[in-house]
């Protein structure tokens, strides 16, 4: 399978990755969105979910390509980053996935989406003389979801240096796997034949092919890859992105889960606001 493959950071993404970074920034987007639908939920009229729904696809549309960029894969290896930005998107989630309190940050986020978004939806012909079309309130909302949604994950990476810092401060610097280092204890194992046990804490050094992703853990020596030739040290493939090590059937569940969550919260936010 093609997603049990290591794959290079620097190397062009593939669709099966895509699909993955798209589908958990669909779960991401339908929890940071439940403020916004429980708005909608309450003036269906004014705000279309259609337009609500297609604007959270959208979105977790761009931002899945996005994070399947080689450059920002090489940006994410760096551990600490890594987990900054981890760190992050878990608070925004979380808080996302609060009754009540996040609808107060989304409602001034909201309000600043809209006092600046005329400037994306005065040119479509919007008059304020009349009252907008029905097709006008689906593209003013539209347009006001991926508008909002910027400006979150703008605040957001507002914490990424804070959990920078706090990571620099109080705690331990995170092994480097790229050092070809155990991730149990991260003792140095790039003397150690692949498939044979950490001198330090037994857990069995595995190893595929940087370029091909054939599993060299056979407990001899290899200098080259039997499959491509390639001479590259190997690595771990337990190095890899979450998103990429997590099988499809757990992925799924966790976006579902994520859906429905935000579902109940937006649901919950409008009996409480009304």
């Amino acid at each position: 399978m093609e997603s049990s493959r290591w794959r290079d950071p620097a190397s062009p993404p593939t669709g099966e990755m895509q699909i993955r970074r798209i589908v958990l920034w669909i779960g991401i987007c339908s929890v940071s969105a439940a403020p916004s639908l429980g708005l909608t939920l309450q003036d269906p009229g004014e705000f279309p979910l259609a337009a609500l729904i297609l604007g959270i696809l959208t979105f977790a549309s761009i931002a899945g390509l996005l994070t399947s960029l080689p450059a920002v894969r090489r940006l994410t290896a760096h551990q600490r980053l890594r987990r900054s930005v981890v760190v992050a998107y878990v608070i925004r989630t979380i808080f996302a996935a609060l009754p009540v309190a996040p609808v107060f940050l989304d409602m001034w986020v909201g309000l600043i989406a809209l006092g600046t978004g005329s400037i994306l939806t005065d040119p479509l012909g919007h008059g304020h003389s009349e009252a907008p079309s029905n097709l006008m309130k689906f593209i003013n909302t539209y347009l006001m979801v991926l508008w909002q949604g910027v400006l979150l994950n703008v605040l957001v990476w507002l914490l990424v240096p804070l959990a920078w810092m706090f990571q620099r401060l109080f705690m331990r610097a995170p092994i480097d796997g790229s050092s070809g280092a155990c991730p149990n204890c991260g003792y140095d194992l790039r003397s150690t034949i692949p498939g044979c046990p950490c001198p330090e804490c037994g857990e069995i050094r595995l190893a595929v092919c940087v370029d091909c992703g054939e599993d060299l853990s056979t407990g001899t020596p290899l200098t080259t890859c039997p499959s491509c030739g390639s001479v590259r040290p190997p690595v771990d493939p337990r190095w890899r992105s979450w998103v990429d090590r997590i099988s499809r059937a757990r992925l799924a569940l966790v976006v579902v889960c994520c859906m429905l969550w935000g579902a109940l919260m937006a649901i919950t936010n409008t009996g409480l606001l009304t």
